[in-house]
């Protein structure tokens, strides 16, 4: 019964190197599946930030477009508005007034083109009305009585013209100032 002993230490032997082989096995299985599983993940991170990425990029570049417009609709209603001022109390030349429109008709939202157009026609009839005015003369009147002459006529018209052309001057800055804040 010697051999036994030597018999079970081998047995034994041989069942430690099988269990070992075997979680060897096991374990390497377990770390490629592991491997394979942190692949997969990494991928799908890289992938979802690749998208995330992309998309930052296009809101970049649509809000950039939004700041430009914004910054053009602004830069044009501050022209606008000077020139609008300019002609009123300065009478500047019909280039300005021409500039003025395009701006309007390229930039401005129906509200403000219709207190533009408003004002236009305000400033015409003013216009008018100052060189009826200035063709009437400025000789004095003869009596105080003569308060129907065509030069009291005229400065009436030119003086209740210019009261419009100012109100309709104003409806339009609160107009772009208007659009200027929902913008």
């Amino acid at each position: 019964m010697d051999w036994i002993t030597p018999v079970g230490s081998g047995v034994v032997a041989v069942a430690g190197l099988l269990f070992g082989w075997a979680t060897s096995v096991r374990s390497q299985r377990q770390t490629a599946e592991l491997a394979r599983e942190s692949n997969r993940h990494a991928e799908a991170l890289a992938e979802l930030t690749g998208d995330q990425g992309r998309r930052l990029e296009e809101l970049r570049h649509i809000q950039a477009g939004a700041d430009r417009r914004d910054r053009r609709l602004e830069d044009s209603y501050v022209e606008i508005a000077t020139t609008v001022v300019r002609v009123s109390t300065a009478g500047a030349d019909d280039e300005d007034l021409v500039r003025a429109r395009v701006l309007v008709g390229l930039f401005a939202e129906p509200a403000v083109r219709e207190a533009f157009e408003a004002w236009l026609d305000r400033h015409e009839k003013l216009r008018y009305a100052l060189s009826k005015q200035s063709e009437a003369g400025e000789e004095p009147t003869a009596s105080t009585r003569d308060i129907h002459s065509p030069r009291d006529m005229w400065r009436r018209q030119a003086t209740d013209a210019r009261l419009k052309e100012v109100d309709a001057r104003e409806r339009l800055m609160t107009a772009m100032a208007a659009h200027l804040e929902r913008a």
